[in-house]
């Protein structure tokens, strides 16, 4: 059931912290059911009769599983054929073993039959292979992530902008330095960056209309609050053809230069 909710969910970012408030959870979870059933084991229906094999209500327990783990399949297979990600073909092996397994547990007539400790290999293969699937589902995210994005991890700035009347419009920005400048992409995009530097005015206008001019880039630096940044422009076209203007930001603000005479 949980891994059916798993998968038809959407994805989303955690919160940084739930983790450890759910594996706490998890664990006193885990602590109270496990003493309910020690403590009450002599209230507890049987499920398993040595030399018998497993009661009615242990094969419907099973079975419930075993429908969910099936349908979990089947949308596993969906996923596959619609994405084509290797994760969903792990998570679908996962299923097979699983619903192996509960199966096999609807069978045994002792809880030292072989039976039941294939059983047992069986879901440690599947658990095995939820984790694979985990693994590779986070590497093809960050993979999808970087092609999305792929200067989010540059230590630098990296914009695009637009002539509209006037103004020369950011349309595109990207990198790291945008978190210490402290501000986010959708802040920036849509305005001049004479809004979000207001030190350059509209000098920084100038500057793009210099760098269409000499179709050259132009570089200048600025101080910006503690540090000091070095701009660097170029004329440049867009996937339509249109005419853009794209530029970098470095901080250079420990940056030192030594000539050796």
């Amino acid at each position: 059931m949980l891994m059916l909710c798993l998968l038809l969910l959407p994805d989303r970012k955690i919160k940084r912290g739930i983790g450890t408030i759910s594996l706490l959870v998890g664990f006193f979870l885990t602590i109270m059911l496990s003493s309910f059933i020690i403590l009450q084991e002599s209230n507890l229906p049987l499920l398993v009769v040595e030399g018998e094999g497993t009661t009615l209500i242990k094969n419907g327990i099973e079975y419930v599983i075993s429908v969910f783990l099936f349908i979990s399949l089947v949308v596993c297979l969906y996923q596959y054929y619609l994405k084509k990600e290797e994760a969903t073909l792990y998570f679908g092996l996962a299923m097979v073993f699983s619903l192996l397994t509960e199966l096999i547990f609807t069978i045994y007539t002792s809880v030292f039959d072989l039976d039941n400790f294939l059983g047992h290999i069986y879901k440690v293969f599947g658990f095995c292979l939820i984790l694979k699937a985990c693994y590779f589902a986070k590497d093809q995210r960050e993979a999808d992530s970087i092609e999305k994005h792929p200067f989010s991890s540059h230590p630098g700035m990296f914009f695009q902008l637009k002539k509209k009347a006037s103004q020369f419009i950011c349309v595109k920005v990207d990198g790291q330095l945008l978190e210490k400048i402290g501000y986010h992409q959708e802040e920036i995009i849509g305005r001049p960056l004479s809004e979000v530097f207001p030190i350059i005015d509209d000098h920084f206008d100038d500057y793009c209309r210099l760098s269409e001019k000499l179709q050259d880039s132009v570089t200048f630096g600025i101080p910006y609050l503690d540090k000091s940044l070095l701009f660097t422009i170029c004329p440049s076209v867009d996937e339509n053809d249109q005419d853009v203007i794209l530029g970098n930001v470095l901080d250079t603000t420990k940056v030192h230069f030594e000539m050796n005479t």
